[in-house]
C-alpha cells in the first residue's frame, strides 16, 4: 500500500478518536471552581504585584516602551498559578499549582491574510497540500470527512468559498504552525501559558475568558460556538456557521481575542495526564499535542471546549479545519524582584 494512503489512514483513525474525545458528556461539568487562590495574580515584569486591571493597563502606559511591547501583542503578567479545575472534565484534575513567566502574547490568532504573507514570501507547502486532503465537518451530513484539496486557503475545499483574510488561518499542521511562527521570531505557547492568559487578571475562577456566561445579559453572544442541537441543527444564532473574523466577540483583561470559541488553537505542550505534567515525556508514535480554546463546533453537550480550564489534543500532523494558532514571545524580567 501506498505509504501516503497509510498515512491518511492513521491521520483519520486518529481524527475520530480526537472527536470521539470532544463527543464525551459534559452534563457533569460543573462551572464554578471553588478555588479561591485562583484570584491570586499577578506580578509585571519588574515584580510589582498587580491585581486588577486598572492596575494592570497603568503600569503598561508606565512601562509599554521599556519592554517594546509590539502593538499586535499583550503582556501577560507572570506568578504563582493554578491550573486546571476541580469541577471539570477528568483530564481538567487534579489541579495544580505552578510558576509561569511575565511573556507577550498575540492579541489575535494568525489570519489568512497574515499566512498568505509568509507563503508568498516563503513558497512554504503546508502538509495538508502535501497530503492532499483535509478534516471537515460535512454539516448536510452531519459527519467528518476528508475532504479532497482542502487547504488553508479552501478549508472546505476548492469548490467552496475562499477563506476570508481576516478569519483565523486553518487546516494547518503543528508543523506548518510552527515554520509560520519561526518566520516572524515568535513560538506556540505553552498550555500552562495558554490558560493563564485566558485567565486574566481578576475573577479567575470563571469557567470563561471573558466571565461566567455564553451570553451577556442573556443576548449578545461572547464566542463563536455552535448553536442549536448538535450534530443535526445550527440555529446560527451567534451569526457564525464556521469561523469568524479574528477579534469579533471582544476581549479579556489582558485584551486577548478568542481565547473561547471560533478555532480550537495549537499549543507546543505533548498531552498527558496532569499528575504526570512534571515528569519527564518520552515522545512516542502516539503522542498528540494540546489543543485549547474551543471551537465553533463546540457544544455544552458535546464540546465545552471553550471553557478556560478544557484540554483536547490531536497528532501533530492533523489538518482540520477548526484549529488555529497564535504566537507568544519571551521577555526579559527581573527575577530578583519577581521572586
Amino acid at each position: 500500500m501506498n505509504l501516503l494512503i497509510m498515512n491518511k489512514i492513521v491521520l483519520f483513525g486518529s481524527t475520530l478518536l480526537f472527536i470521539y474525545i470532544l463527543s464525551c458528556s459534559n452534563d457533569d461539568v460543573n462551572l464554578n471552581s471553588n478555588i479561591s487562590a485562583y484570584n491570586d495574580c499577578c506580578y509585571a515584569p519588574d515584580g510589582e504585584k498587580i491585581t486588577t486591571e486598572n492596575e494592570y493597563k497603568s503600569w503598561l502606559e508606565v512601562n509599554k516602551k521599556n519592554y517594546k511591547i509590539p502593538s499586535e501583542m499583550s503582556l501577560i503578567l507572570g506568578g504563582e498559578i493554578w491550573i486546571g479545575s476541580e469541577s471539570g472534565l477528568a483530564n481538567e484534575k487534579p489541579v495544580f499549582q505552578t510558576e509561569v513567566q511575565p511573556f507577550l502574547m498575540d492579541k489575535k490568532m494568525v489570519t489568512v491574510a497574515e499566512f498568505r504573507d509568509f507563503i508568498e514570501e516563503t513558497g512554504y507547502v503546508t502538509e495538508a497540500e502535501k497530503f492532499g486532503d483535509g478534516v471537515v465537518f460535512d454539516f448536510k451530513k452531519s459527519t467528518w470527512v476528508l475532504l479532497p484539496n482542502a487547504t488553508w486557503d479552501y478549508p472546505q475545499g476548492p469548490l467552496a468559498e475562499k477563506a476570508n483574510d481576516n478569519h483565523p488561518v486553518t487546516m494547518l499542521s503543528y508543523s506548518d504552525a510552527d515554520e509560520y511562527l519561526s518566520w516572524v521570531d515568535k513560538r506556540l505557547p505553552t498550555e500552562v501559558e495558554w490558560e493563564h492568559a485566558a485567565r486574566g487578571i481578576s475573577l479567575r475562577d470563571n469557567p470563561y475568558s471573558w466571565g461566567q456566561e455564553l451570553k451577556e445579559n442573556d443576548s449578545t453572544y461572547m464566542a463563536n460556538t455552535w448553536n442549536g442541537v448538535f450534530p443535526i441543527m445550527n440555529t446560527i444564532d451567534d451569526g457564525y456557521l464556521t469561523t469568524s473574523p479574528v477579534g469579533t466577540f471582544g476581549t479579556n483583561q489582558f485584551d486577548l481575542s478568542d481565547m473561547g470559541g471560533n478555532v480550537w488553537e495549537w499549543t507546543s505542550d505533548w498531552y498527558r495526564s496532569y499528575e504526570d505534567y512534571n515528569q519527564p515525556y518520552i515522545i512516542n508514535p502516539a503522542s498528540q499535542k494540546v489543543l485549547r480554546g474551543g471551537s465553533f463546533l463546540c457544544h455544552t453537550s458535546y464540546c465545552h471546549g471553550y471553557r478556560v480550564s478544557a484540554r483536547s489534543y490531536t497528532p501533530i500532523d492533523n489538518s482540520m479545519f477548526h484549529i488555529g494558532f497564535r504566537g507568544v514571545k519571551s521577555i526579559d524580567y527581573n527575577v530578583d524582584k519577581y521572586k
